[in-house]
């Protein structure tokens, strides 16, 4: 298996303690920093999980898309009309 690399292990500890210092991490200037390519540092950010999680998209599912909408006229939930 192969080893990580030390420059990944490296970027993430300096990502990290940047995050804490201000809150926010410039990523361009952090592989420039590094001298690697903003590319690879953006992929091993996502791929790693650096960051806080991103926020979850409701699945694409029949209740979700009813959600929000106003019910038709004349219909009551559970309850026969006579």
């Amino acid at each position: 298996m192969a080893r990580r690399s030390d420059e990944r292990d490296a970027a993430r500890a300096e990502y990290i303690a940047r995050m804490e210092k201000d809150g926010e991490v410039n990523l361009r200037q952090l592989a420039d920093d590094f001298h690697l390519k903003y590319d690879t540092v953006r992929r091993w950010k996502a791929k790693d999980g650096w960051g806080p999680p991103a926020p979850r998209k409701p699945a694409d599912s029949r209740e979700t898309k009813r959600r929000g909408q106003p019910r038709r006229a004349g219909h009551l939930s559970g309850m026969r009309m006579q």
